[in-house]
């Protein structure tokens, strides 16, 4: 009977997403979509082949010509992320039920809403998916909670201090995030693999039960 990838013990799990990895990256490859990202994505910061947007090079039989590539790709999709952003969403909370508490917990779930929106961070985050969405045709966001953030509370069993944790919203690049390529549609995933660049010295401080293997 086969056993589901994520109850594995960790050496067989580190196994099988690395084979998820390595089946996904060949699926990319020879279906054209990594080639596909890559002409997009040099394209939108001016690099086509030969021709650069940011500097003029010679042509000519005697140099004579000075050319110049117009980076038209870039405007259109700057014209239209400016249309899609240019009016920001109002939030507005309902509640189930009339009552004084309920009415309460909807006025701070509004507060809330607009407060990550507007300080959390998560605005540039949505802008710069978008953004690489309308260049490499997908992008992805994801919102996880970081014990790490937020104020101390009290100190751990280990010693180290809790804190209260908060949202930590971030953006991926379609090559970054691992899917289930065998799906037919794109909704309802039941797992991804992202790839997160980390400091390994505050990963460790972060699980000190592992420090030496993760600093090695």
């Amino acid at each position: 009977m086969n056993k589901y990838f994520a109850t594995l013990p960790p050496d067989e799990l580190a196994k099988e997403l690395t084979g998820k990895v390595d089946n996904w990256l060949q699926w990319v490859m020879i279906t054209g979509r990594l080639g596909r990202w890559r002409t997009a994505f040099d394209s939108y910061y001016g690099q086509r082949d030969k021709h650069k947007s940011y500097y003029v090079t010679q042509a000519g039989e005697q140099g004579e010509l000075s050319m110049l590539m117009a980076n038209e790709y870039r405007n259109l999709v700057q014209h239209v992320l400016v249309l899609t952003t240019q009016n920001k969403p109002s939030f507005e909370v309902s509640t189930t039920n009339t009552d004084s508490q309920s009415q309460e917990q909807g006025i701070l779930a509004r507060n809330l809403l607009d407060y990550y929106w507007n300080l959390g961070g998560i605005t540039e985050v949505i802008y710069q998916a978008l953004e690489t969405s309308l260049v490499m045709d997908s992008a992805w966001v994801f919102t996880e909670w970081d014990v790490t953030k937020g104020e101390k509370v009290r100190p751990g069993l280990d010693g180290n201090m809790l804190t209260t944790g908060d949202i930590q919203c971030t953006f991926k690049q379609p090559i970054d995030v691992v899917v289930d390529w065998t799906r037919e549609s794109s909704q309802g995933h039941t797992w991804q693999i992202k790839s997160d660049l980390i400091n390994k010295y505050d990963l460790a401080a972060q699980f000190p039960e592992k420090a030496d293997e993760i600093v090695m």
